[in-house]
């Protein structure tokens, strides 16, 4: 669920940084992070009344019980999340394994507008600079305050060419980009509801 991108009309600047990813950016664009296989999570909060679910794979979407039972006998690794409320900042500048599987569930693709690339070839990227990394900011490494970008999209907004700012810890992301343009993404994964803690980290949009 986006919306956007609006901007004035007419004009401006068309190069790549001024404007948000094509519908059609996907998993092989140059930059992004390979992952062997589908990755896939299990949810409670399946859609009802269409057969699918429980099982949601990243880059497909819900798939049957059948599917789901499928890929949990046959999977490499079969992993428990801890409850959000389990998942505190790190106290260091990386992620921790459950923090970017717990992501990538939530974000279900790359968070930047239009693009398409789903989540677990994405990089986990802090909404608010790390103090690791920016000793002027505060920003947690927790799970409230990431997103998965591609690799191309994490490079525009660490070199600040694109800001952005999350109400409710990292479910919606507000983007503002060059010469006015703006851009709302919402997280589409199956792990939204359980991500949901009524925080906000973010306060004035910012780059990390």
């Amino acid at each position: 669920g986006d919306t956007g991108p609006t901007g004035p009309a007419g004009g401006g600047d068309r190069s790549p940084a001024a404007r948000p990813a094509a519908p059609e950016t996907g998993p092989d664009t140059p930059g992004t992070v390979p992952q062997p296989g589908p990755t896939g999570a299990t949810s409670t909060t399946a859609p009802t009344g269409t057969g699918c679910g429980p099982g949601f794979v990243i880059g497909t979407g819900w798939v049957s019980p059948a599917t789901t039972a499928t890929l949990i006998n046959t999977a490499d690794l079969v992993r428990d999340l801890p409850d959000i409320k389990d998942l505190t900042d790190t106290g260091c500048y990386r992620f921790t394994t459950l923090h970017r599987a717990t992501a990538v569930g939530r974000d279900a693709r790359c968070r930047f507008p239009g693009c398409r690339v789903p989540a677990d070839r994405c990089e986990l990227d802090h909404i608010i600079n790390s103090p690791f990394t920016d000793p002027d900011s505060d920003g947690p490494t927790s799970i409230r305050n990431c997103a998965c970008l591609c690799r191309t999209h994490h490079q525009l907004k660490t070199k600040k060419l694109w800001k952005v700012h999350t109400p409710d810890d990292g479910i919606t992301l507000h983007w503002a980009g060059p010469v006015g343009v703006t851009a709302t993404t919402v997280a589409s994964g199956p792990l939204v509801t359980g991500c949901t803690t009524g925080t906000d980290p973010g306060g004035p949009a910012r780059a990390a």
